[in-house]
């Protein structure tokens, strides 16, 4: 799975922030979503669009259920950034490639 991932802030991020995307498996309401690839991403002082490839095995997707993709960036441990809406991938007619994450900032 590829894509970007920014956010509408007008804020540089430190040279040490991490992007951390995460491929879940949402199909369960009320129960933790489960993780089926995961990528995480040292900035080393690039800023955004930070690019991602997320790999993750073919075999495990299940037609029937319902898959998103989230995103956070942290600095120093503490979060900055984080996906607040859900990105819908992989089936469903949901996309694998060009997705454009776009983060809010944390709270």
């Amino acid at each position: 799975m590829t894509g970007t991932v920014t956010y509408r802030v007008r804020r540089a991020l430190p040279p040490d922030s991490v992007v951390i995307v995460s491929v879940l498996d949402v199909s369960v309401a009320d129960a933790p979503a489960e993780i089926i690839g995961r990528q995480e991403l040292r900035t080393d002082g690039r800023q955004v669009p930070v690019a991602f490839t997320v790999e993750y095995d073919p075999s495990t997707v299940d037609p029937k259920h319902r898959y998103a993709v989230r995103a956070t960036i942290s600095t120093g441990g503490a979060l900055q950034f984080t996906s607040t809406t859900s990105v819908p991938v992989i089936t469903n007619g949901a996309p694998t490639d060009g997705i454009e994450l776009v983060l809010d900032p944390a709270r």
